[in-house]
């Protein structure tokens, strides 16, 4: 039983090696830039990102600014006064993530949320053009 666990083990330090290989030499490619105004989104290209992979939203930390002072008002504007919009089918802000931003002042877009799609134009819709409080539309089948 141990020869077995320590095959598995291997193994699974292999996968966990390529993984990291592949992820170094990834690039995101950038497609466009949008604020969340009816105009502005009504310019993202959904139909020609209708393909699958990884996406990835940033959000533009205004100049000069320390990001302790721009992230502890980003937080009360995403989840509300109150958290009236904490847990509602929203991404919770992860503390431990913020931790590593502090010391990259210098840093002008932060990572928000990172997501895999079959068709990343139509999930990316579904993010921006859903509704508060309601979970995103999911279609699954199942043969």
């Amino acid at each position: 039983m141990d020869k077995c666990l320590e095959e598995i083990d291997e193994a699974l330090t292999g996968y966990n090696r390529r993984i990291e290989e592949i992820s170094k030499s990834s690039e995101f490619e950038y497609v466009c830039e949008f604020k969340l105004t009816e105009k502005d989104v009504k310019k993202i290209p959904y139909d020609s990102l209708n393909i699958g992979g990884i996406y990835l939203f940033e959000i533009k930390k205004k100049p000069n600014t320390s990001f302790k002072e721009w992230i502890d008002k980003f937080k009360v504007k995403f989840r509300g006064e109150k958290k009236e919009y904490l847990h509602k089918f929203t991404p919770n802000i992860i503390e431990k993530r913020i931790v590593k931003y502090l010391s990259e002042e210098d840093k002008e877009w932060i990572p928000f949320y990172i997501g895999k799609s079959k068709r990343i134009g139509e999930r990316i819709d579904k993010h921006v053009n859903s509704t508060l409080g309601t979970p995103p539309i999911c279609i699954k089948t199942y043969e």
